[in-house]
């Protein structure tokens, strides 16, 4: 395009309006017959199709024993060398997993612990209760064994449930 060369297009300023000459700037198909971009662009694209196929063409020969073998051996040691790659990440997330499972395990097996040594308790607890509530029904040094014997069992009740929660502790 040369410039300050304007093509006259005729455009209404709102619909219904009458048509006013506007100058544009000039598009393709209002170039100069002497100006020939179009031309150099066709046979760019001409030249660019020729080119690609030529290169195509040579794509479907066969390669010689020698050059399979070649990038064969190529393409194992590559894909090894992936293979390895992805094993040793693997194998340092897996263990990475493992560590964090280690100590959840453990978090795990002393919340167990702690809860059944709650659990031992108020069932010793609860039986001392119980106990203590039929010893009522005794008088004098009979209800004072009676409330002896009771207080002791819940004592080595709750002596057994802190032993078997430390022995479960990690």
């Amino acid at each position: 395009m040369s410039e300050g060369k304007s093509c006259l297009v005729g455009v209404r300023s709102q619909p219904g309006a009458e048509l006013h000459d506007k100058p544009t700037p000039c598009f393709p198909a209002n170039i100069d017959a002497d100006n020939n971009d179009g031309g150099r662009m066709r046979t760019s694209i001409l030249i660019a199709i020729i080119a690609a196929t030529a290169l195509a063409g040579g794509c479907d020969r066969a390669k010689s024993p020698e050059q399979v073998s070649n990038d064969t051996n190529k393409a194992e040691q590559k894909g090894s060398a992936e293979i390895a790659k992805s094993e040793d990440s693997a194998s340092k997330d897996v263990d990475k997993q493992a560590g964090k499972v280690d100590d959840q395990l453990v978090t795990f097996s002393n919340a167990a612990a702690k809860d059944a040594y709650d659990v031992a308790v108020a069932k010793a607890d609860a039986n001392r209760k119980v106990a203590l509530a039929q010893c009522e029904s005794q008088s004098g040094s009979a209800q004072s064994s009676c409330k002896d014997k009771a207080d002791a069992d819940y004592k080595a009740a709750k002596a057994d449930a802190k032993a078997a929660a430390e022995a479960n502790k990690q």
